[in-house]
């Protein structure tokens, strides 16, 4: 069989002994998810926090969002307004007692009256830190305010009457003392301090009197419009 030419047979050679070139060492291997995130969830506080990956052409990818922004969590505004009601039920329930003398609930209920615009009172309650008063409206409406020992006041909302309710018997504050003093003899416990007072209309109770004794007891005593017992409760 004829041999092949040597300048062919020399050309097969040299591409066989040929090496082939070595690749970059510094090229960077592509991960087989280079074009997807990783994407890795930290709970912090509470919180899911997102934490990402760089792909495979050193691009960082977009992060996810907050887990309280993908629940719809509070905003601000909201946070802000559950601190402020939180402070307020906070101070109605932490300190001492607000002065209980008539004259401080006589001033407490007259600023409530001014703040509401209301008809007149029908509650005083001495709270630590404050009072809570009751005011009545004309047209049968009520609403509740926290009168501050510093004199700030809270209002809640106006209770609506319904058709058939009536007016409570109103609170003549210019009364408050001999009240007071009534509701003292008739629980025997001159050292008892005023907790709260308010108007019945359940007659013949006229007032219903609250007091707290010196072992923080409390005594219910009912006044007829005459000031006189009708019932004790303990």
């Amino acid at each position: 069989m004829p041999s092949a030419p040597f300048g062919h047979s020399r050309s097969m050679n040299n591409e066989e002994q040929t090496p082939v070139p070595a690749k970059n060492r510094n090229h960077r291997k592509v991960p087989a998810l280079s074009t997807a995130a990783a994407i890795a969830l930290i709970a912090v506080g509470g919180s899911a926090y997102a934490a990402s990956s760089m792909d495979g052409n050193g691009s960082k990818q977009p992060t996810a969002a907050t887990s309280s922004q993908q629940a719809g969590g509070e905003n601000d505004d909201d946070r802000d307004d559950k601190d402020q009601d939180d402070d307020r039920d906070e101070q109605q329930e932490t300190g001492g007692y607000a002065d209980a003398s008539t004259e401080a609930l006589r001033t407490a209920a007259q600023a409530a009256l001014n703040h509401a615009n209301a008809q007149s009172v029908t509650s005083i309650e001495v709270e630590r830190s404050g009072y809570e008063v009751e005011v009545q409206f004309a047209n049968h409406d009520e609403q509740d305010l926290f009168v501050a020992a510093d004199g700030s006041i809270t209002a809640s909302e106006v209770e609506k009457a319904e058709a058939e309710d009536k007016n409570d018997p109103a609170l003549d504050v210019n009364r408050l003392e001999a009240i007071k003093a009534a509701a003292l003899t008739a629980a025997n416990t001159p050292s008892a301090t005023l907790d709260s007072i308010s108007t019945s209309d359940d007659a013949p109770e006229a007032y219903e009197v609250e007091l707290r004794t010196a072992g923080n007891q409390e005594a219910e005593i009912n006044l007829d419009s005459a000031l006189k017992q009708v019932n004790t409760e303990d």
